[in-house]
């Protein structure tokens, strides 16, 4: 069997166009980096020993905590960052994290729930990916992980991993490892906006009437003093004469 010449001119127009198509992905691969939890910056979370932990730490999120985890993109190209992995253990009912990059909504994750009084707390689980890729250049990013649901136990996180797609080995990765986790207790966590619109209007009304009150028994008080001043006064002038002379006597 012998192919003609316009079969031959496809398979070569096929090859090229292939090659063309394929050239720009040359030398791009995919760089995957892991930052560990204690590694991170935090005044909502707390550090744990745990054994199965990777570095033998993990860190505590609560309701509301949040973990900042920092790293440095170098080099010039435009990649796609995807966390493809967070480490956790939980004890408890499932919890919700929710992922920011730069502040920016990424994805979110739902723990698995399971309880065996405690000792499921040494057991770290993979989430495998999570969220959207987000498009990166060279630069600082901080990507947060906070719990925006969690029951009372909260979530331990061992590690975050990231894959930074479309990159050649030119670009490289630098983790900032900060090291601060630490719980600031809050003396008072009431807010001043949320206490100026927590009034009634019946509550305000009761409070209208009791500082009028006061301020009415204020004005009763001090006028029946002056008055009790000035009745004396009278009463010293009208005194009997008999009497002023005896207390004249008596004196000398």
């Amino acid at each position: 069997f012998q192919a003609r010449p316009s079969t031959m001119k496809i398979l070569l127009v096929i090859t090229l166009c292939t090659y063309f198509i394929l050239l720009p992905l040359k030398g791009l691969e995919a760089i995957e980096v892991t930052i560990q939890a204690e590694d991170g910056a935090s005044t909502t979370a707390e550090k744990n020993y745990r054994s199965g932990a990777t570095n033998g730490l993990a860190v505590l999120l609560k309701q509301g905590g949040t973990l900042d985890l920092m790293f440095e993109i170098i080099g010039n190209e435009t990649c796609e960052m995807q966390v493809a992995d967070i480490l956790y253990s939980n004890d408890g009912m499932s919890d919700k994290l929710s992922l920011f990059l730069n502040k920016t909504s990424i994805g979110e994750v739902i723990t698995r729930a399971d309880s065996r009084n405690g000792f499921l707390w040494n057991q770290f689980l993979s989430t495998g990916p999570v969220g959207n890729s987000a498009e990166t250049r060279e630069g600082v990013y901080n990507l947060t992980v906070n719990a925006t649901s969690a029951d009372e136990y909260g979530v331990e996180i061992d590690s975050v991993s990231l894959l930074l797609m479309n990159c050649s080995n030119a670009t490289k990765v630098k983790i900032h490892r900060i090291g601060y986790i630490y719980y600031e207790h809050q003396i008072c966590t009431c807010e001043t906006e949320n206490i100026k619109h927590s009034f009634t209007n019946y509550e305000k009304s009761i409070i209208a009437i009791t500082c009028v009150t006061c301020v009415i028994t204020l004005i009763v008080q001090v006028t029946v003093h002056i008055g009790i001043v000035i009745l004396k006064k009278k009463c010293s002038k009208n005194q009997d004469p008999d009497q002023k002379r005896y207390h004249l006597m008596k004196e000398k």
